[in-house]
């Protein structure tokens, strides 16, 4: 599975929330532990791994993309969805305006 780990200074907005901004000139990794696979701005991997207390020998860096490559990708919400099977509520990806 691939995840996108968001964050919010406002979080009883969840549950209405419907898009996922990145910015287009970021770089972003992807970030594999294990069979899961992280997007992960590119500038905080290493905060990442940390918070996460990951042992840095599981984790392999696939690549990097632009925040430009992700938009418009869909991802699927896992607090409201049991994954893209039925009912599912997508998120969609797109650019942070500057």
């Amino acid at each position: 599975p691939l995840f996108a780990i968001i964050w919010t200074t406002t979080p009883w907005t969840i549950p209405s929330n419907l898009a996922i901004c990145l910015n287009e000139r970021f770089e972003y990794s992807l970030v594999q532990y294990y069979d899961e696979v992280y997007v992960v701005a590119s500038d905080l991997v290493d905060a990442f791994i940390a918070d996460n207390e990951f042992d840095k020998d599981d984790i392999t860096i696939l690549g990097t993309v632009s925040g430009k490559d992700l938009e418009n990708l869909v991802l699927y919400y896992i607090l409201l969805s049991d994954g893209p099977k039925v009912n599912t509520i997508p998120f969609c990806v797109c650019k942070m305006l500057l």
